[in-house]
């Protein structure tokens, strides 16, 4: 039997509606273990009372309190916890609602293994609208983004004897209460676990936090006060001040001490022209150090190569005096053993690890990092790193099925995504680069210092990774900050070989990042949603910092570029684009005299299937439906007209098509179940369809090459170059997959092409033609989907993915040439095949420039 969980709730006037939604999550949950104690503040509301009443005699497991007086939300949280009997105890607002599964989700997780004593989960924004928006996807436990900002906030399950040994809800904490609360329990325990599901909808009331950071600055005062409690009774020296942002606090720790500070400075002298200006870079980084730093003990150690000119040591011995010290470096360049010979030089007890190619922002910098390492748990501290642009270049390390810098591209002041704010708070980071990092000398001496069989690249990552195998943490810093002009002293390139060795010592860590949300996008580091996971749009149009208008045109922008920022668009938009141009032209076959009047209907149709699709990513999933119903009607209307039930095949094959390859990666079943549903529907047409086809010649070889051309056999040019092309681009397709460690994505391809060609033929033999259009049309359709997909993460060919997905599809649209007339045929498939060229054209040249 399941333990009991307690949901506590104080309430004062929520709306009706809220309240009764409150209630009935908890009533509605699958797991029948469960008491709901309601504590009703004094509510002057007189249907809060009827309410609480209907609730309580409707079910035995609802307990309803009434205080004689309003004491606030602390005093009412304090008399539900006296009341709870459940060895468990969660904490629910009057008007949030938690999913069906959410107890049993988090007792599950409490009592596995050897248990843990407090869990939290993921939550979202619950609109006035009734929509969800902006998930906050969290990372697993992190004391220091705690201290930092109650990142946790809902959904809260705790260990009622833990509760209770801390002292329950403190008088004085109104506001902050639970933030409080989770600072002392992480005190007392460290057994804290983290689900990764929403499961807890947070409403945006008009006088909620959730609707207005800035609507209850009492509860920010009281969170100083919990921060800098906890930080006293921990033993953290620090001032505890409010943060840039509602909700954030600063966390100054005092240094009792400045020991040396040795700054270890590999270089080669090297000079260029950056933003207009020459640098030379070592020269330039040790300025920066000496005039703008604040710190009063620092040592420079420059490593550098025999072929450093002259005046370079020059200029450093003038402006770093006695603190400079100089090594020289004769072997072949080697970035990790420089670092050791420069650790064995220095005399610092702190290591500040720095590129030649950086700049100081921040005077206080040093002072920033050195505090955090007085804290023993600490191994290793990174600091924020800027473009020349002011963009960032590295957030700390994110390893999510790669190793990944976090939230390049965004603007150095802001915030970053969503609700977690990770540019705006210290917070633990798996792992930090090596061109800014700080760490004491007996850590970097208890791992071995840096491997030189790691030589350019992955050594930061693995330094990262040992230092957390000692259980100490990396904490990344905003309050510490440089530029760097990453590459400019040295391409940048990963070797295989280097690849492959951090794999194998650390395939697990850098496929789960703790500090990172499985629901993320993989190969992404910007906080990100994995598409069609929760149905919410990740970010609301204030976080883009943008208009609709100029956000659109940068997706679109980034669609035919081949940015890696819009890479979960080109699925959708690629197979939008290229199929319902396909679609267009079969439709249009032998039509009538008038194509140009049906082009045009069908593309008004698509401008606002795109439009309102592009909406609907940006802002609300249900615009999505009503997008597609929209677009979907003057093109249904007119092609039922046209084609008779066939073309309800062709629009339902290019809806699905166009979903398939975001859906089969968030919801594989259910995107296998849409593609085998359509095929039989599919099969259905090309029989009833089959008698007015053309056949397409003798036996199954003949039916196998002709297929692609859809309309008849490949006797005439354009049939045969499509043919010819459309099996090309498949065989690349497919050795592409195969080749980037994408198998079974090959097999299963292969698999449903044998499935339509033995289906289409033996159709064609009952009924005397092929009838393989619709077939072919959904299975490009899925190709090009999952092409679109994998673009940016197949290795070994991401750009060859799509080349040939494009080429598939301008191959089958020409195909149709043979069998149309009129010159508006030629001019719809030449758009078609420019608009492919460029977007591969653009691909290739900024992935070349990219890399």
């Amino acid at each position: 039997m399941a333990p009991t969980v307690s949901v506590l709730t104080a309430v004062f006037n929520p709306t009706r509606a809220d309240l009764d939604a409150c209630i009935a999550s908890v009533r509605h949950q699958t797991m029948g273990e469960w008491q709901h104690v309601l504590v009703d503040d004094a509510s002057t509301e007189p249907h809060v009372a009827e309410v609480l009443a209907a609730a309580a005699a409707a079910d035995e497991r609802v307990v309803v309190i009434r205080r004689s007086e309003q004491g606030g939300i602390v005093a009412a949280s304090t008399d539900a916890l006296a009341a709870a009997t459940g060895e468990f105890v969660a904490l629910l607002d009057h008007d949030d609602v938690i999913e069906p599964t959410a107890l049993a989700d988090m007792v599950g997780a409490l009592t596995v293994g050897d248990g843990a004593d407090l869990a939290y989960s993921d939550h979202d924004i619950l609109r006035a609208d009734g929509m969800v928006a902006t998930p906050a996807l969290k990372p697993d436990f992190s004391p220091e983004q705690l201290r930092n900002h109650n990142y946790i906030l809902h959904f809260v399950v705790a260990r009622r004897s833990v509760v209770d040994d801390v002292g329950g809800f403190r008088p004085g904490f109104d506001g902050a209460q639970d933030h409080d609360l989770l600072l002392r329990i992480s005190e007392r325990t460290d057994r804290i676990v983290h689900v990764p599901d929403v499961l807890y909808h947070w409403r945006q009331a008009a006088t909620s936090v959730a609707a207005d950071p800035s609507a209850k600055t009492w509860a920010y005062d009281a969170g100083v006060r919990a921060v800098q409690e906890h930080c006293d009774r921990v033993g953290i020296d620090a001032e505890v001040t409010a943060g840039r942002l509602p909700g954030t606090y600063r966390v100054r720790r005092r240094l009792a001490e400045t020991p040396t500070v040795s700054v270890i400075i590999p270089t080669r002298g090297g000079s260029r022209r950056v933003l207009g200006v020459d640098r030379c870079f070592v020269a330039e980084a040790v300025r920066s150090m000496v005039e703008t730093s604040t710190y009063p003990d620092l040592e420079f150690v420059v490593v550098y190569d025999t072929a450093t000119p002259q005046p370079v040591l020059d200029y450093l011995r003038a402006i770093a005096g006695d603190r400079l010290v100089l090594t020289e470096y004769t072997k072949p360049f080697n970035f990790s053993e420089k670092i050791n010979v420069g650790v064995e030089a220095s005399s610092g007890e702190l290591l500040l690890l720095l590129n030649d190619d950086t700049e100081l922002i921040t005077p206080d910098a040093v002072e920033t990092m050195a505090a955090l390492l007085t804290d023993p748990t600490v191994g290793m501290v990174g600091p924020k790193l800027l473009f020349p642009d002011g963009t960032v270049q590295d957030g700390g390390h994110v390893y999510h099925e790669h190793v990944l810098a976090g939230l390049v591209g965004w603007h150095g002041t802001s915030p970053g995504p969503g609700q977690l704010r990770p540019l705006a708070v210290e917070r633990e980071v798996s792992g930090v680069t090596a061109a800014s990092a700080m760490l004491r000398r007996d850590v970097f001496d208890e791992i071995g210092g840096f491997d030189p069989i790691l030589y350019i690249n992955f050594n930061d990552v693995d330094v990262s990774l040992k230092i957390r195998a000692t259980g100490r943490r990396i904490v990344w810093t905003p309050f510490a900050s440089w530029y760097h002009f990453e590459s400019q002293t040295r391409e940048a390139s990963a070797e295989p070989e280097e690849w492959a060795e951090i794999d194998r010592r650390w395939h697990d860590e850098i496929n789960a990042d703790p500090y990172y949300n499985p629901r993320f996008a993989p190969r992404r580091t910007d906080w990100l949603e994995r598409p069609w996971h929760s149905g919410a749009p990740a970010l609301e149009e204030a976080d883009a910092d943008q208009g609709f208008g100029s956000w659109l045109l940068d997706r679109l922008g980034g669609t035919i570029s081949g940015s890696s920022n819009s890479a979960w668009w080109r699925a959708p938009m690629l197979a939008l684009a290229l199929f319902v141009t396909s679609w267009a032209l079969a439709a249009e076959v032998g039509a009538g005299p008038d194509p140009l009047r049906r082009i045009g209907v069908t593309g008004g149709a698509v401008l606002i299937w795109t439009l309102l699709l592009a909406l609907a990513f940006h802002r609300r999933r249900w615009v999505l439906a009503s997008a597609v119903l929209l677009a979907a009607a003057p093109a249904v209307s007119g092609h039922l007209a046209l084609a008779g039930w066939e073309a309800v095949a062709w629009i339902g094959t290019v809806l699905v098509a166009t979903l398939i390859g975001p859906v089969s990666r968030a919801r594989p079943p259910v995107a296998w179940a849409l593609a085998g549903a359509v095929t039989l529907v599919d099969s259905g047409v090309w029989w009833l369809a089959a008698d007015d086809r053309v056949g397409s010649g003798d036996g199954a070889l003949a039916f196998v090459r002709d297929a692609p051309a859809a309309f008849g056999a490949g006797d005439g040019g354009w049939a045969l170059a499509s043919i010819g092309v459309w099996w090309a681009a498949l065989v690349v397709l497919v050795a592409v997959w195969v080749t980037g460690r994408h198998a079974s994505l090959a097999i299963a391809v292969a698999a449903a092409l044998a499935v339509l060609t033995v289906v289409s033929w033996w159709i064609a033999d009952q009924q005397g033609s092929s009838a393989a259009d619709v077939g072919f049309v959904l299975l490009a359709g899925v190709l090009v989907a999952a092409a679109a997909r994998f673009d940016h993460e197949a290795a070994g060919g991401p750009i060859a993915v799509t080349a040939a997905s494009v080429a598939l599809g301008v191959a089958w649209s020409t195909s149709l040439l043979e069998f149309a007339e009129g010159r508006w045929w030629a001019i719809t498939a030449a758009v078609v095949a420019l608009a492919g060229s460029i977007r591969v054209t653009i691909g290739l040249v900024g992935r070349s420039s990219a890399d």
